[in-house]
């Protein structure tokens, strides 16, 4: 009985492996997930099931399913899977993940070259961000500083108002005050 379901779970990896290379990911996802349905934990299934996903745009269950597969006691299967969730984590944009994926997988094969030149790729990248952030933190704090000026010489604007009407103002009360001594003062001398 086990013997048959082994060879079942094979022949339906391989149906699905066969629609994986004509670029039919969806329907070789189909066999994938039948597999997966009698062998559970197999990391083969997980791995063929994870790329499937990974090629059709499915990230989030790409990575699910290949960090599965990382299960696996075969290294060459190991490092295949890390390869492939540091392919996943770039295109999901988590960069740091993808570094630390691409350096797992040369730790177990120095010589994947694949490996190394998205490594490279993802700490060029890494670097070009820190560098955009730099400058758009810098161009923040710059218009925080103009937004701040602008704000104090408003500030100064309308205390230099304030000022002003209230100048105008004593300068009418001193002319009305000027005027009534003018009028009381204007008539006959008293003498007492």
């Amino acid at each position: 009985m086990i013997l048959i379901l082994i060879s079942t779970v094979a022949g339906i990896v391989n149906q699905g492996n066969k629609f994986f290379r004509e670029g039919k990911y969806d329907t070789a996802l189909s066999y994938y997930n039948q597999a997966e349905l009698l062998s559970p934990e197999n990391p083969v299934i997980k791995f063929n099931k994870g790329v499937a996903l990974y090629k059709l745009g499915m990230m989030e269950e790409a990575e699910k399913s290949l960090l599965g597969a990382l299960k696996s006691k075969n290294p060459v299967l190991k490092q295949r899977t890390f390869y492939n969730l540091g392919n996943t984590y770039y295109k999901m944009g988590k960069l740091d993940n993808a570094i630390k994926s691409y350096i797992s997988a040369l730790k177990l094969n120095p010589f994947d070259k694949e490996a190394k030149k998205n490594l490279e790729m993802c700490l060029k990248q890494k670097k070009q961000n820190k560098s955009k952030n730099n400058k758009k933190e810098k161009n923040k704090n710059q218009q925080k500083k103009e937004k701040q000026k602008q704000k104090e010489k408003k500030q100064n604007g309308d205390v230099k108002q304030q000022l002003q009407a209230v100048q105008n103002e004593l300068k009418k009360l001193l002319k009305k005050n000027m005027q009534k001594k003018k009028g009381k003062g204007g008539g006959s001398v008293r003498d007492w």
